[in-house]
């Protein structure tokens, strides 16, 4: 089949809000630029609705495990779940069922040629899988952009049980793929945990390197002004390091603007004139918000292979981006010894007379998207889209 008027289904999380839901949106703009008829079920934590009726939105609420307060309860419910779940992982049925019931409603009219699961959630991938089986015709695309075994999972305690049971259930649904594309940060470690399946594997990368909508900078040359945007948490993202490095710099007037979820206990500390605490907010504003910033902020994670995805977005607007490693073998590094107008901040590292002359010397300077472009081409969502429409 030619890569014209095609018709496919996404299966994602948090459509256009989630990093893995960016991602997905990206795709799907990508598939239809190209003549794809593209629909979308989004496994969202709250009921959504979406402006398109193309998407739908399917409730995926997890039970928050922080509420288990009594220490014996916890320890309980730990080792129940190790032993239910050593073959299959924890997941939403409910969520599935509702997904995959509509999934086949909507192939009665639409006819689909294809299903493409952005995974995470394990559900999206569960949900492909389940549609796969009964309509074989169907061509099935498994998009990883996470992994258990080299990302935040595989790091946290118990995560030994955790990932032998995502290996038995993708091993089983890998059977069924036709495609599988996964990160390259995490290929190796992917080819070791499934080597078997390697005649289906695509190597690609984060697709979300695109034009950004806005460009001119209001001029404000009184104050120099940073932005964080993404998650932050104590064990694997903590922003003390950056807080600490920042607050040694010899500025004049300077503010810092977190747009940013975890770590609210230090942040609101904190808060004041100089650092402003935002929370989470809408793309469009926090868009704007890295338009007129001067310099991006970035922190690695300290036990996982994955790069975060503010990373090729930051790069998309070609401002100065200070980045803080939190382990010596950071992927991020590799990226951004490409990008011309970069810091990084080395794990265990003091350089504050060489981050001072990189504010210094950088303010309001920026690299053109389309040297970008050229820098990262794995990053563009076409290139992506090219293997899901032409598998």
């Amino acid at each position: 089949m030619g890569i014209n008027n095609q018709k496919v289904l996404v299966f994602t999380s948090g459509y256009g809000t989630s990093a893995n839901g960016i991602c997905a949106e990206a795709l799907v703009a990508e598939m239809e630029s190209k003549g794809a008829q593209v629909f979308v079920i989004s496994f969202d934590c709250e009921e959504k609705e979406y402006e398109s009726d193309n998407i739908k939105s399917v409730l995926n609420k997890h039970i928050d495990k922080k509420s288990q307060k009594s220490f014996v309860a916890k320890r309980i419910n730990l080792l129940k779940e190790m032993l239910l779940h050593s073959r299959t992982p924890k997941y939403n049925k409910e969520a599935v069922k509702n997904a995959v019931g509509f999934a086949e409603k909507l192939n009665e009219t639409v006819g689909f040629n294809k299903v493409v699961s952005v995974y995470f959630p394990v559900e999206a991938v569960i949900s492909a899988y389940k549609l796969k089986k009964s309509n074989s015709a169907l061509k099935f695309v498994i998009y990883e952009l996470d992994s258990v075994a080299d990302g935040i999972l595989g790091g946290l305690k118990f995560g030994g049980y955790i990932i032998n049971a995502y290996k038995h259930l993708l091993e089983k649904i890998y059977k069924y793929a036709d495609l599988i594309m996964v990160h390259k940060s995490h290929k190796e470690c992917w080819l070791e945990e499934h080597g078997t399946h390697k005649s289906k594997l695509v190597v690609t990368d984060l697709p979300i390197l695109c034009a950004p909508a806005h460009t001119e900078k209001s001029k404000d040359n009184s104050c120099c002004s940073f932005l964080y945007g993404g998650t932050l948490d104590f064990s694997y993202r903590s922003p003390e390091k950056m807080l600490d490095s920042l607050n040694e710099l010899e500025l004049s007037e300077r503010k810092i603007d977190f747009y940013s979820k975890g770590c609210e206990s230090l942040l609101n500390e904190l808060n004041d004139d100089t650092i402003r605490v935002h929370g989470y907010v809408g793309k469009n504003e926090l868009n704007r918000a890295i338009n007129e910033a001067d310099f991006l902020l970035s922190i690695g994670n300290a036990v996982s292979n994955s790069l975060p995805s503010k990373i090729i977005t930051y790069m998309s607007y070609g401002k100065p981006i200070i980045h803080f490693s939190l382990q010596k073998n950071d992927v991020c590094a590799e990226y951004l010894e490409k990008y011309p107008l970069a810091f990084v901040v080395e794990k265990g590292s003091n350089p504050q007379s060489a981050l001072s002359e990189f504010v210094k010397a950088n303010m309001g300077k920026t690299v053109e998207f389309g040297e970008v472009c050229e820098l990262f081409p794995m990053n563009l969502p076409e290139y992506s889209v090219k293997y899901i429409l032409e598998q």
